[in-house]
């Protein structure tokens, strides 16, 4: 998905609620692989630990919520008439994530899902 540019910072909304949504769904796939990951890493040692099953639902909520949001803002923006345009540069700018601030802005053309996430770093307590 490319976000249409007229000139480096008013764009179309639509758009860009549509790069939004992209963007919650990528967010919502990764949370689904961790809630994965720590269900099999707990594994059945906590198979009887009740706070522990809450916090794992808590974990679908958010990417259910993601999903939902996704949605929200693709239904706003099939609505929206091109004509409706907002300057991004400064939005964009606040995002602290570079790939996804560029994506966002419109500088690049690839869609939320073909990126690979890289959390930074890792500290592991032991």
């Amino acid at each position: 998905m490319s976000i249409s540019v007229q000139d480096d910072r008013i764009v179309s909304l639509a758009p860009v609620l549509l790069q939004v949504s992209a963007e919650l769904q990528s967010l919502a796939s990764v949370i689904f692989v961790v809630e994965e990951t720590v269900n099999k890493l707990a594994g059945a040692s906590v198979s009887s630990d009740v706070r522990f099953f809450h916090e794992l639902q808590s974990i679908d909520m958010i990417a259910q919520s993601l999903l939902a949001l996704a949605g929200f803002n693709q239904i706003l923006a099939n609505q929206m008439p091109d004509s409706w345009q907002v300057d991004i540069s400064g939005a964009a700018g606040s995002i602290s994530l570079a790939a996804m601030a560029k994506r966002l802005h419109g500088a690049s053309g690839h869609p939320a899902h073909d990126h690979h996430f890289s959390a930074g770093e890792l500290d592991l307590l032991y």
